[in-house]
């Protein structure tokens, strides 16, 4: 049985139990409630059990009902001492520390080829941020690790948390692939993993107790060559590498959801709620 329907009808037998409790106290019984005149006492003591059992399936349904919908507004959960909610939103309109995950040469080049218009990286050159801003600011941090222009480009580890403030909020950039010769982002579970918690760190390092938004960093256009990830997959590898990062972040945790299976991810995440004690 589904956790959600359990706890549903959990919840209905604590409800009719406590009815019957408080009738008890008044006096009240099913018989003085029900007193059904002219049926014979089994077929009297039948439907009384049959209403009883009605107004027990019928608060339930009503309660899973209602836990759909709060479910559905997000998902609150302790993970490492750090408090996270995960809800369906825009980044863009997150009044927080905005995390965008780039790749390793923090390009600014939106040709659908080396940066597609349509991802969040693309987004923030196009029409958030200015692409001669984030170059400048590329070069400043590169600048600081003493690291220098190979082939026009610089090249930073991949994990690297570059922090920029464009005119409608501060984004936190992050090195989450490096991209191979033919522009694509490939990576391994390994690796994968080794990259989240650097950019936890990462994080750690510039959010300076303010907010912090991400989205499922990896959902996107990340290939894993070793083992695909769904979206739920990549976002449960998020949250044990935050625990495994030993990172406490003295602020609230927002994780974004925008595909159109949100709402089914939600709904796991209730399911899981005994895996993601673990997590605590």
């Amino acid at each position: 049985m589904k956790k959600i329907t359990k706890d549903s009808f959990c919840h209905s037998f604590s409800f009719v139990l406590t009815i019957g409790s408080v009738a008890a106290i008044l006096g009240l019984t099913m018989k003085e409630l029900f007193p059904l005149e002219g049926c014979n006492e089994p077929l009297a003591y039948a439907i009384r059990f049959l209403i009883l059992f009605v107004v027990f399936f019928l608060i339930g349904l009503g309660i899973r009902t209602a836990l759909r919908r709060r479910t559905q507004k997000g998902y609150s959960l302790i993970i490492g001492g750090n408090y996270v909610f995960i809800k369906r939103a825009d980044i863009f309109q997150e009044d927080a520390w905005r995390v965008i995950p780039v790749d390793t040469r923090f390009q600014t080049k939106v040709d659908d080829i080396v940066i597609s218009k349509n991802s969040l990286h693309g987004q923030l050159v196009l029409q958030h941020g200015d692409a001669d801003d984030i170059n400048q600011t590329v070069e400043q941090e590169a600048k600081r690790l003493g690291i220098k222009k190979q082939n026009g480009c610089y090249s930073f580890e991949l994990g690297t948390a570059i922090p920029y403030s464009a005119k409608d909020g501060d984004y936190i950039m992050v090195a989450l692939t490096e991209l191979n010769s033919d522009n694509k982002a490939q990576t391994n579970i390994g690796q994968f993993e080794n990259t989240l918690i650097r950019i936890w760190e990462g994080v750690d390092r510039i959010y300076a107790k303010r907010s912090v938004s991400l989205p499922v960093l990896g959902s996107g256009i990340t290939r894993f060559v070793d083992d695909p990830l769904d979206t739920e997959e990549t976002l449960m590898c998020m949250l044990r590498m935050l625990k495994r990062s030993k990172v406490h972040l003295k602020t609230n945790i927002t994780i974004l959801l925008h595909s159109e299976e949100d709402e089914k991810i939600l709904l796991s995440l209730y399911e899981r709620h005994n895996e993601l004690k673990d997590l605590r």
